[in-house]
C-alpha cells in the first residue's frame, strides 16, 4: 500500500486559536482612616544578595612549618655540597 502524501496529512491539522490573556481587574474597597494614615511598605522586592563573610587570616607558619623545615635541609645540604666542590678545586689543582 502506498504512503499518503504530505499534502494530506496537512489538512488533517487543526489549527490552535490563542486566547489574548485575560486582565484582573482590581476590586476596589473602601479605605479607613487608620489605612489612609499609616505608610504603607513598598511593594517591590530586593533580590536577595549573598552576604560575603570575610575570610579568617592564615598562620603560614603554622599551615606551612613542614616546607619550612624542608627548604632549610635542602639549603644545608646546598650549602655543604658547594664548600665540598670549593675544597676538591684547591686539592685537585
Amino acid at each position: 500500500m502506498a504512503k499518503k502524501s504530505k499534502a494530506r496529512s496537512s489538512k488533517k491539522k487543526k489549527r490552535k486559536t490563542t486566547r489574548p490573556p485575560q486582565q484582573r481587574q482590581a476590586v476596589a474597597r473602601p479605605v479607613t482612616e487608620v489605612e489612609a494614615e499609616t505608610p504603607q511598605p513598598a511593594t517591590t522586592r530586593r533580590p536577595q544578595v549573598p552576604v560575603r563573610t570575610a575570610e579568617p587570616k592564615l598562620d603560614f607558619a603554622r599551615e606551612y612549618g613542614y616546607v619550612y623545615a624542608d627548604l632549610k635541609r635542602v639549603a644545608i645540604i646546598a650549602a655543604a655540597m658547594v664548600v665540598l666542590l670549593v675544597a676538591l678545586a684547591f686539592i685537585i689543582t
